[in-house]
């Protein structure tokens, strides 16, 4: 491997100073696994347990709660390692978001499952869940998963996207319907890239 300092490339420098929040890839532990090199990367600290494990607060943990947008990126190509130790070959695993394993443990983190912050959203009600196909309705959605704040989360209304969306915790947002022709459609919540299920509780009427 190479070094190269911000005199030759200056511009991913300046990325990284400005935008990463760790970008240290030398071993974490004295290990070959890239489980371990993982959970230190999501612990984003050292810890008393040595290395941290999935028990460790996750360091988008502190965005999640102060309503700080924040992103986690996974590669969406074919795992690299083999789960058995000693095996010479496996059978490739495709790699996605919900994926978990070596190269995204986040999902699998105590505090992850605990208070959901990266786990798939839910609409579980609207109040109203009708309105005017002139749209302008100020409708309050609870669920699950939220991300709290303006921009982290939005809503569709069957396809179109809804306006002025504001979370204020987890589990509750206001947004404002956007105009739509007669009929019922499913109000979805998307946090990342993540969907809500389509459910009899997020129907939205039309008329």
């Amino acid at each position: 491997m190479g070094y190269h300092d911000a005199r030759q490339i200056p511009n991913y420098w300046a990325y990284a100073e400005n935008f990463a929040l760790q970008d240290d890839m030398f071993a974490s532990a004295d290990s070959w696994s890239s489980w371990s090199t993982s959970i230190w990367f999501l612990a984003g600290r050292p810890s008393a347990l040595s290395p941290p494990t999935r028990s460790t607060a996750s360091s988008p943990l502190p965005l999640y709660k102060a309503q700080v947008s924040w992103r986690y990126y996974i590669f969406e190509g074919i795992e690299p390692d083999c789960e058995a130790d000693e095996a010479v070959t496996c059978t490739p695993v495709a790699q996605g978001l919900k994926t978990e394993g070596a190269w995204n443990p986040l999902r699998d983190f105590t505090d992850v499952k605990e208070d959901g912050h990266a786990a798939s959203p839910t609409v579980t009600g609207l109040s109203p869940n009708a309105g005017s196909t002139a749209g302008g309705t100020t409708v309050t959605v609870n669920g699950t998963g939220f991300a709290p704040g303006s921009s982290a989360t939005t809503f569709t209304f069957g396809t179109t996207h809804a306006s002025s969306v504001t979370c204020t915790s987890t589990a509750t947002c206001t947004v404002t319907s956007p105009s739509h022709a007669a009929g019922a459609v499913d109000v979805r919540a998307v946090v990342g890239r993540q969907a809500s299920p389509k459910t009899a509780a997020d129907r939205y009427a039309y008329g």
